[in-house]
């Protein structure tokens, strides 16, 4: 099995001189692979671990309820989408528990809720969509929704 640290270093390190490369937080490649390894888990999906210029281009998974990004924070009180970033189809926030180095999903919501949310200034020249994870629909319904799909 592939070391989520060792991926997440590397990613970093390709990263690190990319214009569009913003770390705002310590090991935030580590995070969001924790996050997209929690969905993976509870989805039966392999997570991307390839190491490309440019990432993902903001789509994580794809199922047969459509493309999904996952937003993985250590605070995982909100959802936050970078304004100009909405490219999947689903959201999905989960949070990051650095004490046991894993994360447990929170909540989903459409692309279009994610445009219609209200928008906030973090500072560092980064303003998200944000929604707080109280608003989410519950994983259980995306996982209906996904298995509803695949059935069709």
């Amino acid at each position: 099995m592939t070391n989520l640290r060792t991926v997440a270093q590397r990613r970093h390190d390709l990263h690190k001189d990319d214009e569009s490369s913003r770390p705002l937080a310590p090991d935030y490649e580590l995070v969001g692979l924790t996050g997209e390894q929690a969905f993976g888990q509870a989805f039966g999906l392999p997570v991307d671990l390839s190491e490309r210029r440019g990432g993902d281009r903001g789509v994580d998974f794809t199922t047969p309820a459509g493309t999904v990004d996952v937003k993985t924070s250590r605070r995982g009180v909100d959802l936050l989408v970078e304004v100009g970033k909405v490219r999947a189809d689903l959201y999905v926030a989960a949070r990051y528990d650095d004490k046991t180095s894993t994360a447990r999903l929170l909540g989903w919501v459409y692309a279009g809720e994610v445009m219609a949310a209200p928008v906030i200034d973090l500072g560092r020249k980064v303003i998200n969509h944000s929604i707080p994870v109280g608003q989410l629909r519950p994983m259980r319904d995306l996982a209906w929704l996904i298995d509803a799909e695949r059935e069709g």
